[in-house]
């Protein structure tokens, strides 16, 4: 489209992109991901609980939408669709996630249901660092300190648990 010169500051910018645009709200459709598995796991299941979560803890206006899982309803093999819901989850899901709870890694933690995942390994975002508390403080202060030293676990968008453990006690 086209802008007039006038049309300069934000405010001004929506105004014209209302005038010359409809906005549709499109709700997202994890039911046009039946039958869609990886990992053994319903990807549509997967997507209603995650949104679930950000429902509770953001609202209705942050939910992912289902056209970041859409690729795979084209993928006959299981071996594909798992490396690309790698991808997903890694340059699309835990981004978004970055920005919805600006870098709050407790929640991104809790939509992922990183906080019941016993398996560090099946962790996307693993809490601590490389020495503990005490070690880096000394036995005066770590008990009064909160660890809040959180890592993206690139070994996780590859492990079939770690996809279970977003499901494993809600419901499923």
């Amino acid at each position: 489209g086209t802008m007039n010169t006038a049309d300069k500051s934000l405010a001004q910018l929506d105004l014209a992109l209302r005038r010359r645009f409809s906005f549709v709200e499109t709700p997202p459709q994890p039911e046009l991901l039946r039958g869609v598995t990886v990992h053994g796991l319903d990807v549509a299941e997967l997507l209603n609980i995650m949104n679930q979560r950000i429902e509770v803890l953001l609202d209705q206006d942050h939910l992912l939408g289902h056209a970041y899982f859409y690729q795979l309803k084209s993928m006959e093999h299981e071996d594909e669709r798992a490396q690309v819901v790698g991808q997903i989850f890694q340059k699309n899901i835990i981004p978004l996630l970055q920005e919805y709870f600006f870098d709050d890694w407790e929640r991104i933690r809790w939509v992922l249901n990183d906080h019941r995942k016993t398996a560090k390994e099946t962790q996307f975002i693993k809490v601590g660092g490389q020495s503990n508390l005490e070690q880096l403080f000394g036995n005066e202060i770590h008990e009064s300190l909160s660890d809040r030293r959180f890592h993206v676990n690139m070994n996780a968008f590859s492990n079939p648990d770690a996809y279970r453990g977003i499901l494993n006690g809600a419901g499923s």
